[in-house]
């Protein structure tokens, strides 16, 4: 095996295959994340005889930067694939993650010394949800969140939750991010408590942070 290193041009055949084999995301999920967000550089690799097997991927919030889809083929794992694609990826610098399960959230902080970073509070809008455009939803989430450190979406970003949900107003004027299952993932003004959700890499600053990919 080699690698760790840096994505290259060309190496978008073998991120997708290995990604759709770990994680089985859609094919119009894999496009727009390949159209609209990733470029070369962005994801830290592993290869055997060639074929990439172990993958993450750093995606910038704004300022901030996420660590996302940590992937490896498994018939590699158990080899640290894992941890070393996800410090090469962060390359050192200020970094958070979302694990998916409680059980991955202890590795990380046993593997590799993350520490919680952001919480995500049960989120419960006030009666009927009205539709609104994403761009009204980033313009009035920045201005609640003007003097707080938080993540920042950009348009790729949106357009990846956009299949798989949309943005609202509640009747008490709150704005929220909804999933296709009606969960929301992000309500704002942010109510107070909730669990922790996000981790932060190489000591990171807590921050705000909402709309994650996973």
């Amino acid at each position: 095996m080699t690698g760790p290193r840096f994505s290259r041009p060309g190496d978008e055949g073998g991120l997708r295959a290995l990604w759709k084999r770990v994680f089985a995301d859609s094919d119009l999920f894999l496009d727009t994340f390949f159209r609209e967000i990733y470029v070369p550089g962005m994801a830290a690799v592993m290869e055997d005889g060639g074929t990439i097997v172990s993958a993450a991927y750093c995606i910038p919030f704004g300022m901030a930067r996420y660590i996302y889809a940590v992937a490896t083929a498994p018939e590699h794992r158990g080899r640290g694939c894992g941890k070393a694609v996800t410090l090469f990826a962060a390359d050192g610098k200020d970094a958070y993650l979302c694990p998916a399960s409680k059980e991955l959230r202890r590795w990380y902080m046993d593997a590799m010394g993350a520490l919680p970073a952001s919480i995500r509070p049960a989120f419960t809008p006030t009666g009927a949800l009205k539709p609104i455009p994403a761009e009204e939803y980033v313009r009035r989430r920045e201005a609640l969140l003007e003097r707080v450190p938080h993540a920042e979406y950009s348009p790729g970003i949106l357009a990846l939750f956009a299949l798989d949900g949309g943005f609202f107003e509640d009747e008490a004027g709150h704005i929220c991010a909804v999933d296709r299952e009606g969960s929301v993932r992000e309500l704002l003004p942010c109510p107070p408590g909730g669990q922790i959700f996000l981790l932060a890499l190489n000591g990171a600053p807590p921050i705000y942070w909402g709309l994650t990919l996973d």
